[in-house]
């Protein structure tokens, strides 16, 4: 067959792995924002995640607030919050006005937290304070619910927020399918763990008398396109660091890691500085932590989709083949809007 033969049966095979795409809408500055959300909608993205990290970026609602008016048919919501720097009630309520401000397109994105706690002295969630918050979470919608003890109640949602739960472990995740409207993924998207993860989500399903198809779940997957593989993924040696941190976080036990790189990711953990998480910059520590641990291309694979075009679009197959859908993009780039706009042209055609 000839090398044109070859590729037209490539292009067929990927538009017959349909994925949906979503991402984060990171501008330079705010005045960019509302022009990024609306070529984010035109380039055929479905949802967008705002992160609610008070050092790090602007406030998740007033960006939240931005994308509802600047967009007709994008869904919005945390990506992701959680249920310490803010009463599980105050965060129901914001984005339950978002919602109303978006007629309709809101979703609540909640894990137990990560830099956004560290970085004000508190620690993250335990399964069980988190399975309380989103408890009294989704009761908030019902008028009335309970936490810590104490009653709380709101007389003006009329339409409940369906709740995203960000999981990684096998606990969050089994968790994240007992109680969640939706999931997003963030222990990888090689293959096993693609199905390690749909295992424990069903497991939760199973539990609550539901089933995997009754949730929508995303995969989160770091991203940055370059002319070369080693370039695109040096930059965002820092963001690999993280989902290392973030996932592998209180223990390495059912994450399916080989066991050789458990002392280098251990030592990872150990050094990881919450105020330098995902800081841009060739130079910096998280960035040369990875090097110098020897944890580079294991994560990369793992926890992103990086490269040239082509690797991009391999990578999103081998996740298609794997069983993933939708794919949840975080271009923590220099230049994310270029990353999304080369990703749109020249990746999501094929899958769509």
């Amino acid at each position: 067959m000839s090398s044109s033969g070859i590729k037209l049966l490539a292009r067929l095979r990927c538009k017959l792995m349909s994925v949906q795409f979503a991402t984060i809408p990171l501008a330079h500055s705010y005045p960019d924002l509302p022009g990024l959300v609306r070529q984010i909608e035109a380039w055929g993205f479905e949802m967008v995640g705002v992160p609610d990290a008070h050092w790090l970026w602007p406030d998740c609602y007033v960006t939240l607030t931005q994308c509802a008016l600047n967009s007709q048919r994008l869904r919005m919501g945390t990506f992701v919050t959680n249920p310490l720097t803010r009463h599980p009630a105050v965060t129901a309520g914001a984005i339950a006005s978002i919602n109303e401000l978006s007629d309709g397109r809101a979703f609540l994105g909640i894990g137990t937290g990560d830099s956004a706690v560290y970085n004000v002295g508190l620690k993250a969630a335990r399964l069980a304070e988190f399975r309380e918050a989103l408890e009294a979470i989704k009761g908030f919608y019902t008028g009335e619910t309970r936490f810590q003890g104490k009653t709380v109640r709101q007389v003006w949602v009329q339409r409940p927020v369906p709740v995203y739960v960000c999981a990684e472990g096998p606990k969050t995740l089994q968790l994240a399918g007992e109680l969640a409207d939706g999931v997003i993924v963030g222990s990888g998207l090689s293959p096993a763990v693609v199905q390690d993860a749909y295992n424990r989500i069903e497991a939760g399903a199973k539990a609550a008398g539901r089933k995997l198809d009754d949730l929508d779940i995303w995969f989160f997957a770091k991203t940055n396109m370059a002319e070369t593989t080693q370039a695109a993924v040096d930059e965002i040696r820092m963001a690999l660091a993280a989902s290392a941190n973030h996932a592998f976080r209180r223990t390495l036990e059912g994450k399916r890691i080989p066991a050789e790189l458990w002392e280098p990711i251990e030592k990872l953990k150990a050094a990881y500085r919450p105020h330098e998480h995902e800081l841009l910059g060739a130079e910096r520590f998280h960035a040369r932590m990875v090097d110098e641990l020897g944890l580079k291309d294991y994560l990369a694979e793992r926890f992103a989709i990086v490269g040239t075009p082509q690797d991009c679009l391999d990578q999103v197959e081998r996740a298609a083949e794997a069983g993933v859908k939708k794919i949840f993009l975080g271009p923590l780039t220099g230049d994310p809007a270029q990353v999304l706009r080369t990703f749109a042209q020249e990746i999501m055609p094929r899958f769509q």
